[in-house]
């Protein structure tokens, strides 16, 4: 990822990128609160013509987009993402307007053929911690 002198970033390739949410449920396993096992994993893509028309990727996309009733407000907790800056605490609103990243959310799909990459942010990480990576990939 890196240039050829300290600091430098690669320029992006030649194709946009298009990210979605997809949430597979596992009913044969159990989560605690007895509901099925969920994992709500994101999709990074080359973009196809048009994705400029789609929305850029906001920080609260991967909190459900707010739709989750109590999301927001536990990500802004004191032992989660509100935990990171005190005074002021960092807000999910302030990271939907600072967020730095270029993905296109529910962009259409490049034509072709492309390999495949799956990434695990491991135990502990959150699926955000990695869109720099994700997004030059």
């Amino acid at each position: 990822m890196g240039g050829g002198q300290s600091g430098q970033v690669a320029p992006p390739g030649k194709h946009a990128v298009g990210v979605t949410t997809i949430q597979f449920d596992d009913h044969s396993r159990k989560d605690p609160q007895g509901g099925p096992r969920s994992l709500q994993t994101e999709i990074w893509y080359p973009a196809g013509p048009g994705s400029e028309a789609c929305p850029k990727n906001k920080f609260s996309d991967f909190l459900c987009r707010g739709q989750v009733q109590g999301a927001i407000a536990a990500a802004e907790e004191k032992d989660a993402i509100g935990g990171y800056r005190e005074d002021p605490p960092l807000t999910i609103e302030e990271l939907d307007r600072t967020f730095v990243n270029e993905a296109r959310r529910d962009a259409p799909m490049a034509q072709g053929r492309f390999p495949l990459v799956v990434f695990s942010h491991g135990n502990g990480a959150f699926r955000a911690s990695y869109v720099h990576l994700m997004e030059y990939l």
